[in-house]
């Protein structure tokens, strides 16, 4: 593993300091078209020490390995954000307006009406009309990112998780810098041993995910924070419960991470990608993401 993050970090380095105007411009693309341009990638991507799905309080680092898939700009992101747009406004538009009760004896007997007040048609027109602005304004955002991780357990040989993240990312700005936010949820189960005990982490994710980006040269940064929805559940465990029945320790972890990274393409077909993971900007636990694979 520490070859692999090795051998990341010098192919980063390498971008940075290449002459913009140098004999390798085959070789490398250019840092603001990986961040910016039109492309999808596949690959392989892997979580190491205390990233995301590790359990801090415990001390518990999954190592999280599976493929990624990523339509950066294309028509994906904006195609699924622009019909769940209709789809929500269309149902708020046919939901009631508001329903009352009232309730009183009749005799021997209770009587409830019910008085339910739909929207009008120029108001469901309203709400769709306003439903087709916001899908209008995803679909023609100058940046929309589609990013998909799909984990598996013991696949390749090793991997202690399973499950997957979905992020999309709509904004703007110049190839040397732009901003992105968005939208996305996962659900990641890992399965680790520690001190002759089996823990399983649950990490959950409904989340706002902010990205700001630019280019330096052949290297394309960016830094992702991602508030989470389910990091504020009352529930969360945070401790490992007693062993059940298999002697299993369950727990629950929900971050707000930060992820700080960097990109180079080489002869405009492969990509690697390396960078820093911190589960929460109140601690400097440190966890690393690595991905490699072609782009298209």
């Amino acid at each position: 593993m520490k070859v692999f993050a090795v051998a990341f970090s010098l192919l980063i380095l390498i971008g940075c300091l290449i002459p913009k105007y140098s004999h390798a411009d085959s070789f490398f693309e250019d840092g603001g078209s990986i961040g910016t341009g039109f492309a999808i990638e596949v690959g392989g991507v892997q979580y190491l020490g205390f990233s995301e799905f590790a359990s801090t309080a415990e001390g518990l680092t999954p190592n999280a390995q599976g493929l990624v898939l990523r339509d950066r700009h294309g028509a994906t992101a904006r195609v699924i954000a622009g019909t769940l747009i209709v789809v929500a406004a269309a149902f708020a538009a046919s939901q009631p307006k508001s329903v009352e009760s009232k309730s009183y004896r009749s005799g021997k007997y209770i009587v409830t009406e019910t008085t339910t007040t739909y929207r009008s048609p120029a108001e469901r027109e309203a709400i769709m009309a306003s439903a087709a602005g916001g899908a209008s304004a995803v679909f023609f955002s100058d940046l929309a990112d589609f990013e998909l991780e799909a984990f598996g357990r013991d696949r390749y040989g090793y991997g202690d998780s399973s499950g997957y993240k979905l992020n999309m990312l709509f904004g703007g700005g110049s190839n040397k810098l732009y901003f992105e936010a968005g939208f996305g949820w996962g659900f990641v189960n890992s399965l680790v041993r520690k001190g002759g005990e089996t823990y399983d982490i649950e990490q959950s994710y409904y989340g706002i995910p902010f990205r700001v980006g630019g280019a330096i040269s052949k290297l394309n940064w960016t830094a992702t924070w991602e508030w989470n929805w389910a990091g504020h559940k009352e529930d969360l465990k945070t401790e490992a419960s007693e062993p059940d029945a298999q002697g299993v320790r369950h727990l629950e972890v929900a971050h707000f991470p930060l992820r700080l990274e960097g990109q180079i393409g080489l002869f405009g077909r492969i990509y690697a990608q390396g960078g820093v993971v911190l589960p929460s900007v109140k601690k400097l636990d440190l966890g690393y993401r690595l991905s490699a694979g072609f782009r298209f």
